[in-house]
């Protein structure tokens, strides 16, 4: 994980020359050293999110964060590919409850990997998942290399289909964090038949990066972009 810092031009004087240079450097990003990662899950990862909210899905690509925390944490390990997973608001706002009609509450669910995907399941829980957006899976998890595409707002930047597409994501940058490969999900079949769409962005190294979902009769919807 890399993260990119630019430091204003620094002036200097010397035998009455005028020098100006822009530098640009990496560095490890240290607060990405205990969220969640696909390839090396571990009881303890903790990966905070985002909340936002969708306007005008097929006119632009306009949000706004509502600045609601969401914290998935992985809690216990019951086999090697077998983990518990917690996810819950910090400080929940007013706002929080307008969005999710007063209907949002903490959710622990099971992600198990095999072959090469994450499948979330929950039988204690009226929701399967906040983050992926009441949304089970599977996640495939290997590197997708196939369509290339980039991010605009908060979608992916593809014409509208009501089907499944799986694409991939270069050097995209999020809250000052670069992400050098992303995978990409737009899972739109249930737009077909009046239900929400999904939008799915992840790496192995990152977990979920961005998360959406989004209604074909409001135009609106609401997800997560990670933070820390």
């Amino acid at each position: 994980m890399r993260i990119k810092f630019f430091f204003l031009p620094v002036v200097l004087m010397v035998l009455f020359e005028r020098c100006e240079k822009t530098e640009e450097i990496y560095i490890e990003n240290p607060r990405f050293s205990n969220i969640i990662q696909f390839d090396n899950l571990q009881v303890g990862q903790k990966s905070y999110y985002e909340l936002l909210t969708i306007e005008n899905f097929w006119e632009n690509e306009n949000f706004e964060y509502i600045q609601d925390t969401l914290i998935v944490e992985v809690v216990a390990k019951q086999t090697s590919n077998v983990f518990e997973i917690k996810e819950y608001f910090l400080n929940p706002s007013e706002r929080l409850e307008e969005v999710f009609w007063n209907n949002y509450e903490d959710v622990t669910n099971i992600w198990t990997l095999k072959n090469d995907s994450i499948f979330i399941t929950n039988s204690d829980s009226k929701y399967i998942s906040t983050l992926l957006t009441f949304s089970r899976g599977p996640i495939p998890i290997h590197n997708i290399s196939q369509q290339k595409a980039q991010i605009k707002g908060w979608k992916i930047d593809v014409p509208y289909q009501g089907s499944y597409h799986e694409y991939y994501i270069e050097d995209y940058v999020l809250k000052g964090f670069e992400y050098e490969h992303l995978n990409a999900i737009v899972d739109n079949m249930g737009m077909q038949v009046d239900g929400p769409g999904y939008t799915f962005v992840y790496n192995n190294q990152s977990g979920f990066v961005k998360t959406a979902i989004y209604s074909p009769w409001t135009g609106t919807g609401n997800g997560f972009d990670l933070i820390r």
